[in-house]
């Protein structure tokens, strides 16, 4: 009954994948941990291009260089919300732990998460 329910929204012919709920939830904070740690990791590399862009505009002389090359062009975002990914990325680690393993990579991911949003928070 369920697979006939999904059949209309699956156009691109990806399968549905039948399975129980542990699965189906464990298969949600997945997805959601796999899409917010890319959002951590761009915004660490973004953060590093200002850096490295900031510091070579300190070092630039010249007329070429007037105040035009000088306005700072945000690379990074605000980190990513809603109400999915930083819940999903907790329980991820919330599980990790219950059964006795690291969670590292999941905290690492909420840490810089939250400061990346604290950094950013701050913009107008």
């Amino acid at each position: 009954m369920v697979r006939e329910l999904y059949v209309p929204f699956v156009r691109n012919r990806s399968p549905i994948i039948i399975m129980g709920r542990s699965a189906a939830e464990l298969t949600k904070y997945a997805a959601n941990c796999f899409l917010a740690a890319r959002i951590s990791f761009i915004n660490e590399i973004a953060n590093i291009c200002e850096k490295v862009r900031d510091r070579r505009k300190r070092g630039a002389r010249g007329h070429r260089h007037g105040q035009a090359h000088r306005v700072p062009v945000p690379l990074s975002g605000v980190g990513y919300g809603g109400s999915c990914f930083p819940k999903d990325v907790q329980a991820m680690s919330h599980v990790a732990r219950e059964v006795g393993l690291s969670a590292d990579l999941f905290d690492l991911v909420h840490q810089i998460n939250e400061r990346q949003r604290g950094c950013c928070s701050e913009d107008p």
